[in-house]
């Protein structure tokens, strides 16, 4: 009898053990298809600002690094990292684009309508049950060391590390990005900014003699910056080469653009050649990849333009149709590659770091 009871209990163990395998495995599938899917709003959203293209894929990047640099493993803690890094800036959509793309000084009114998209951004995540701990992360992003940061003037200890880790790798990337107002920094310069406020211990009248902020003016964790910029020689090899997509399927542009971009490129998108021509020129790019047809201008059009801006610029032009005969045509006004879409992540890589050698 004892033998029969224990053969169903361990029948039912088995059973319930399949079960949860089963439901952790649905879950993880749900988990993967929300964040792809994040991923395409968000990465969508930012490939119409040619100054935000790939923003929050960057700063998620280099937020990784930094945990990893910090030795957190715990999986949770990393999965709120990825969504807090890729929903971070949510709220910009609440404030007017002419306001994000000023090209003079802001007004006070301006930075106080800017100042509220973390706030924004919080409202809309903390409706949704299972992100509320990425709201409040979100709504910390812009909080500073020394308490002067906004919405709610946190400081040092107050602070989760996960808005530290963000707020460094937020800055970062702003710094070496382009923007209406000024031209990107230099990496070298961008990293000395981030350790110029990284509140280290210096007295402050020798500090400021020599242009760095005082103690009082901290504005990052100096563990957090430590663990971003190392000795700060190099950034992980991240190369911020800039590449141009044109393509007037925006999926085509978004997926190309996502591969590149955690791959450490610097990537603008446009949906026809008119547009792209219009970015280009104003802000040079390393390499173009287009489309062969599409409205107003077609691929071969877009490349001859290209190259009286650029003449050494690799163009490669992509067609759902290949035929031998256009191939021939395409190297013979001066494509790098001509290639059959959809474009393999492998052969885009390949395609890349021959036209780009490191």
């Amino acid at each position: 009898m004892q033998s029969r009871l224990q053969r169903k209990i361990a029948s039912w163990e088995e059973t319930l053990g399949k079960s949860i395998k089963i439901q952790e495995g649905e879950f993880k599938d749900r988990q993967a298809t929300l964040l792809q899917m994040i991923r395409f709003l968000v990465g969508f959203i930012e490939s119409k600002d040619p100054y935000r293209g790939g923003h929050s894929e960057r700063v998620c990047q280099y937020a990784l690094k930094i945990a990893e640099s910090l030795g957190i493993t715990n999986g949770r803690e990393l999965n709120d990292l990825v969504y807090a890094c890729y929903l971070h800036d949510l709220g910009r959509i609440f404030i007017p684009r002419h306001v994000w793309d000023k090209p003079g000084e802001l007004t006070q009114e301006d930075y106080q309508q800017i100042k509220q998209h973390p706030v924004f951004g919080e409202t809309v995540l903390s409706t949704l049950p299972g992100l509320v701990t990425i709201a409040q992360f979100v709504r910390h992003h812009h909080e500073r060391e020394d308490g002067l940061g906004y919405p709610d003037s946190l400081s040092g200890n107050a602070l989760p590390l996960i808005p530290k880790i963000i707020a460094v790798a937020n800055a970062y990337d702003a710094m070496s990005s382009l923007r209406p107002y000024r031209p990107p920094f230099p990496p070298e310069v961008a990293q000395e900014e981030l350790r110029r406020c990284s509140g280290l211990d210096f007295n402050a009248d020798i500090m400021s003699k020599y242009g760095f902020k005082s103690q009082s003016e901290r504005r990052f964790d100096p563990h957090v910056v430590t663990a971003f910029l190392g000795n700060g020689k190099k950034i992980w090899g991240i190369s911020k080469k800039k590449i141009m997509v044109v393509d007037d399927n925006y999926l085509t542009c978004w997926s190309l653009a996502t591969i590149m971009t955690r791959e450490g490129y610097e990537v603008t998108t446009a949906e026809n050649g008119i547009e792209a021509l219009e970015k280009i020129r104003e802000r040079s790019v390393d390499m173009v990849i287009t489309d062969l047809i599409m409205p107003e201008m077609d691929g071969f059009e877009l490349m001859e333009e290209v190259k009286k801006i650029s003449p050494a610029v690799p163009v490669v032009i992509m067609t759902c149709y290949y035929l031998p005969e256009n191939a021939r045509e395409a190297k013979q006004k001066g494509a790098f590659e001509f290639v059959e879409k959809p474009l393999k992540p492998e052969k885009l890589q390949e395609i890349i770091r021959k036209a780009l050698p490191a």
